[in-house]
């Protein structure tokens, strides 16, 4: 049987202790009835894990942790993806925020496209991904908790971008030319770094287009099929993983 596993802001050392109090102190004691003695993996959020050890219990108000282990994960891709998804309807980017998480992006890009659904800042919706993004990691072994960053306006998004390093695509329905498998093979030397553009339902206009392909998107197709966005989301991130990232070299992590 697995440990449970805990985020812990950074950083600590082997033979710390820690005090948790608040929602973490309830999960251990409520949620996962440890108690004293207990072993329990911890991570935190920027590429560390460890081990650590319950010393003392004060109800749920507290929790002290002794930390017996600390070393770098293991469990992150050499392939640093950024996926930037045109905002859906929310029970969608949920989904895909999960789910690439447990894929193993770096960042997730929220994009107020022209076909997007209303959108009026940061809520408590926003607040809800970054929660799920927290436990997806927690759950799939990662030790990083990705980025999630937005809402962007197309402009802001462009020039947040622009100085950093990666290869571009931009899957898009429209695309007659380029398909996403002649794209890849294009690369001799696979990329460290990769932003991945997934357009909300309705996809990406054609001005939005060539404005991406003039900030160096290549706009790709996925083949003749039209894919739902969040089944897109997934399907290149798991591609682009496989191809360049570390899905398939070591045996699976799951049950």
């Amino acid at each position: 049987m697995s440990r449970p596993r805990l985020l812990v802001n950074g950083p600590w050392a082997r033979g710390q202790v820690l005090a948790l109090k608040g929602r973490d102190a309830r999960r251990l004691t409520r949620v996962l009835r440890l108690e004293k003695g207990d072993i329990l993996s911890i991570f935190d959020g920027q590429g560390m894990e460890g081990g650590a050890r319950i010393l003392e219990l004060r109800g749920w108000a507290e929790v002290k942790l002794e930390v017996l282990w600390v070393e770098r994960a293991r469990a992150e891709s050499p392939l640093k993806i950024h996926l930037v998804q045109g905002l859906p309807k929310w029970p969608k980017m949920e989904l895909v925020v999960q789910k690439v998480t447990e894929l193993g992006v770096e960042e997730v890009c929220g994009l107020l496209a022209r076909r997007s659904v209303p959108w009026s800042g940061r809520t408590e919706k926003w607040k809800r991904l970054e929660r799920i993004v927290e436990e997806a990691s927690r759950q799939c072994g990662r030790a990083n908790v990705p980025r999630l960053s937005g809402p962007w306006k197309l402009e802001e998004f462009l020039q947040y971008q622009r100085e950093k390093p990666g290869a571009r695509l931009l899957l898009w329905e429209g695309e007659r030319i380029n398909s996403l498998k002649a794209a890849l093979e294009t690369w001799e030397i696979p990329p460290e770094e990769v932003w991945l553009a997934v357009g909300p339902e309705g996809g990406f206009d054609e001005e939005e287009v060539k404005v991406m392909t003039r900030w160096g998107y290549t706009p790709v197709s996925m083949g003749p099929r039209i894919l739902r966005t969040e089944t897109a989301s997934m399907a290149v991130v798991a591609i682009a993983q496989y191809l360049w990232g570390d899905m398939g070299d070591q045996a699976s992590g799951m049950p």
